[in-house]
């Protein structure tokens, strides 16, 4: 079922064309398990707005503009081609599998050195609590004002 004559659909929004795109998501293989399609664009359609957008590899902002709607157009005609299975798909839409490698680019996580150890090869941390345990002690072996020395 191709999409109606809209080109801007977002939350809060209702009407038949919103019905139209949620239908459309349901054939694709996108959940909207608590409500269906209602005509009423809430959070479950904005979150399969964006698990499409995210799955096609274009802008995902939960909003269906006219790129998100030609290709939900796309999707919807490619189903019913048969040159696109979602069910069997789902991982890969034909717009993110057509992708350049190049783009696809591994990152580099920058190494952290190691801490210096402290002295006697203790990490400083330990030798913090021990001067705080050496200090505390000190504190409170020492004589009080006003009290009775030994």
């Amino acid at each position: 079922m191709p999409l109606g004559a809209y080109n801007y659909l977002a939350r809060g929004m209702t009407g038949a064309g919103v019905q139209e795109m949620q239908s459309d998501l349901l054939s694709l293989g996108f959940t909207l398990s608590q409500y269906g399609a209602d005509g009423n664009f809430g959070s479950e359609t904005e979150t399969a707005v964006r698990n499409f957008q995210y799955t096609w590899g274009i802008t995902v902002d939960g909003v269906v503009g006219a790129q998100t709607a030609a290709a939900i157009k796309q999707a919807v005609e490619m189903v019913a081609a048969g040159t696109w299975n979602p069910s069997t798909d789902v991982s890969v839409s034909p717009a993110v599998a057509s992708i350049p490698k190049s783009y696809a680019k591994p990152i580099s996580i920058p190494t952290v050195a190691a801490p210096t150890p402290g002295p006697f090869g203790l990490d400083w941390k330990w030798i913090g609590i021990g001067v705080l345990a050496v200090m505390a002690i000190a504190y409170f072996a020492s004589p009080k004002e006003g009290g009775e020395e030994n």
